[in-house]
């Protein structure tokens, strides 16, 4: 039986159909050389949401890394070799450092015809040693260091354990690794922004969750309402409102550092959680005055905000009241009561403004600066002596009765009043 002849298609027959075909389907005709279609999409649909916007092609897994300016083209150690060993440089450096070191300065109010008050002269001696450890000229030179050669100056404010501010220590930002989001930016809360990488592991990873509304000392009323209150870092106060609150406004917002910074503050591993296990305040006196003003009958224990001074020892034992090795301290009642009560609408009326928990935080001031007398009566009930302190700073005038216990000395109330402008 004869075979029958297999004659193939050209190669040229295949392409002109698949040519036609494809002008049928897609209306679009081939060029010679053409671009030719793109590459399909290769992320697949339920993940798209989570690329669409990624701000630039990071490496895989970029935020696993533990060395900061991994990927970049020049690393910090390759800016401070240079900087070290290329001579020219380094004299334009310190040049530079000299420059800034010799510029005279001075710290005063925003207002020119104000006088300089205790918070000026509270700050220009913080700032002659500002790190506790180093004088000006030295911890500039330091800044200015990382500044020039790395740009990326870091200080840590440490903090008291009253929450107001220590010192402000440089931190080598060498250590610093930034970490990114799905779209390549710095992550919003919960999730951590910055790592510090110590022994080439991260060893603290640093949010700010919330913020917190600070007022001035001599803020208007409706501004004195909102002091204290949180909101979410990316949202606004209650009822909406936000910093500045009105034209003029001096009100300022904190970072609240969320619990991951918190436990390295903390000076007390018992303090109560919420239903998540998280800790339900900070170490401070902010913490402390939120868990009382939450939970008023989970008593906790006094608040220690410092030592008493050799100053404010020296002023009660004028008056016959030994305070000396003492500490100062905040009991639970009183912070309710000092909150919650003082400054209500019938004080008001009799020239008294609320009290807050930045009044409470310097209690320790009040009692080293302010007027020593003996209360009265000059004894508690349970034999504690009572001191009478009138401390008046810029704005305010304080008056508080002190009780000296067997290991502290605590307010046992504490007003204020705004001081007469001529």
């Amino acid at each position: 039986m004869t075979q029958p002849i297999k004659t193939p298609i050209e190669p040229g027959i295949v392409a002109r159909v698949a040519a036609g075909l494809r002008l049928m389907v897609t209306g679009k005709a081939p060029d010679w050389f053409g671009p030719m279609d793109p590459l399909p999409e290769m992320v697949p649909e339920n993940q798209k949401p989570s690329v669409v916007g990624r701000q630039f092609d990071f490496p895989v897994g970029i935020n696993t890394q533990s060395r900061p300016r991994t990927g970049e083209a020049i690393t910090f150690d390759q800016m401070r070799a240079l900087a070290d060993n290329y001579d020219i440089l380094r004299l334009v450096i310190e040049t530079r450092k000299d420059q800034m070191e010799k510029l005279q300065w001075h710290i005063k109010p925003k207002d020119d015809k104000a006088k300089p008050d205790d918070r000026c002269e509270e700050l220009t001696k913080f700032f002659k040693k500002p790190d506790r450890e180093h004088n000006w000229s030295t911890w500039l030179r330091m800044m200015l260091e990382d500044l020039l050669v790395i740009d990326a100056p870091t200080l840590y404010p440490r903090m008291t354990l009253g929450n107001g501010l220590y010192a402000l220590e440089p931190v080598d930002g060498a250590t610093i690794k930034r970490v990114l989001d799905e779209f390549g930016r710095t992550p919003m809360p919960p999730d951590p922004a910055y790592q510090q990488i110590l022994k080439g592991v991260p060893a603290i990873s640093g949010l700010v969750q919330q913020k917190e509304w600070l007022t001035a000392d001599d803020c208007c009323e409706e501004c004195q309402d909102m002091n204290g209150k949180l909101a979410p870092i990316d949202g606004t106060f209650e009822g909406g409102a936000d910093v500045p609150l009105h034209p003029h406004c001096r009100c300022n917002v904190l970072p609240v550092i969320d619990e991951k910074e918190s436990l390295a503050k903390a000076f007390n591993p018992d303090q109560p959680r919420d239903e998540h296990g998280r800790w339900s305040g900070g170490g401070g006196i902010s913490g402390f005055v939120q868990r009382a003003l939450r939970s008023p009958g989970d008593k906790q224990q006094s608040h220690d905000l410092s030592k008493v001074s050799a100053t404010a020892a020296q002023k009660a034992s004028a008056i016959g009241v030994s305070i000396e090795g003492k500490s100062v301290a905040l009991s639970h009642d009183l912070t309710i009561h000092a909150i919650r009560q003082h400054g209500g609408k019938s004080e008001r009326s009799r020239g008294q403004v609320p009290i807050t928990h930045r009044d409470l935080s310097i209690t320790p001031r009040i009692l080293e600066r302010g007027e020593h007398e003996r209360g009265t009566p000059p004894n508690a009930r349970n034999g504690s002596p009572r001191i009478k302190v009138t401390y008046t700073s810029a704005h305010f005038t304080y008056t508080a009765i002190f009780e000296s216990r067997r290991t502290q000395v605590m307010p046992v109330t504490i007003h204020k009043k705004a001081n007469r402008t001529a």
